[in-house]
């Protein structure tokens, strides 16, 4: 299985990959812009080859690249996702040139299989845009799933990947998959993550709870996922702000733990290795896995392609 990773991020594709086929996988070739990411990358991929920016790989190199069975990425979101405060779309400066990128490197390299991902809170008309654009340029046999992370892992977090090859295995269901409280720190050590008195007033302050409607309900109602409840919220790289990182820890019984979320907590709600980006500073840590696929949904991808190699 010789294959390119576009927009690599810390590798959360590769170690899918690498989960399912082992070594008879072969990286040919990465592509990532953010110089964190990249070391994080590289310290457990020290092998594969750097192709630096998407925009600055050639024709001729991705030729030198061929063949390559299969080609995966997901391109940048921030304008597309209804998290962003300026959500342009396609139309803005950043998704929409990049996914022509991912189609030019695409109608080169001719991969048999490829796998898109992207965030599902896009517009439909985006979502339809994509998923026209690759039938017509790229593989007419193109489908756009929906996967929610909470089927493989700890934490709430849905997603669309765009693939020519049918995902034929049963989901699990969520509850096949880790609770919240199996993924964090011991209580004594979680009582170092607590929020301070002085940020306490902004968790309280009411805000609109929807727009447009005129109930508010306390901040931390609206961001705080709580090991009350089976999943966590879903992980974002704007988990490096403290205010959208935020956890009710009700595990001391009558007194909840208003407190942060830990690196290493945020490495397992992703299912990655722990410590896999030690390397980094927390605040780096927070943003480069809330900007990764979650590792165990993209292994299950990479399951219902074996599935069609094997049959």
């Amino acid at each position: 299985m010789r294959y390119l990773s576009l927009f690599s991020g810390i590798g959360g594709f590769e170690l899918a990959i690498h989960s399912v086929y082992g070594d008879t996988a072969e990286c040919v070739g990465f592509s990532e812009i953010d110089k964190f990411a990249s070391s994080t990358y590289q310290e457990h991929f020290p092998h594969h080859r750097a192709l630096g920016s998407v925009t600055e790989i050639s024709t001729e190199v991705l030729e030198s690249l061929m063949p390559v069975d299969l080609v995966v990425g997901g391109f940048p979101c921030q304008d597309l996702s209804a998290a962003s405060r300026t959500p342009s779309g396609l139309d803005g400066n950043t998704s929409g040139p990049m996914f022509l990128e991912l189609i030019r490197v695409l109608q080169v390299v001719r991969p048999t299989y490829f796998v898109v991902e992207n965030v599902a809170s896009m517009k439909i008309v985006c979502r339809e845009f994509i998923t026209a654009t690759l039938c017509e340029k790229i593989d007419a046999n193109t489908e756009v799933h929906r996967l929610d992370s909470q089927c493989f892992s700890a934490q709430r977090r849905n997603r669309l990947f765009w693939c020519n090859f049918p995902l034929n295995l049963p989901i699990p269901p969520p509850t096949n998959a880790p609770s919240i409280g199996e993924v964090l720190v011991p209580w004594a050590e979680a009582q170092e993550l607590r929020k301070t008195e002085r940020q306490m007033p902004y968790y309280m302050r009411p805000v609109p709870y929807k727009k447009g409607k005129p109930e508010a309900r306390p901040r931390w109602h609206i961001y705080a996922s709580r090991t009350s409840h089976a999943k966590s919220g879903p992980i974002t790289a704007n988990f490096y702000k403290g205010s959208v990182n935020l956890l009710l820890d009700e595990r001391g019984g009558s007194e909840p733990l208003f407190r942060s979320f830990a690196p290493v907590e945020v490495e397992r709600l992703q299912t990655f290795p722990e410590n896999y980006t030690s390397n980094l500073s927390k605040t780096r840590r927070f943003k480069v896995v809330g900007n990764a696929v979650t590792v165990a949904t993209v292994s299950h991808i990479m399951r219902c392609l074996q599935l069609v190699l094997t049959n």
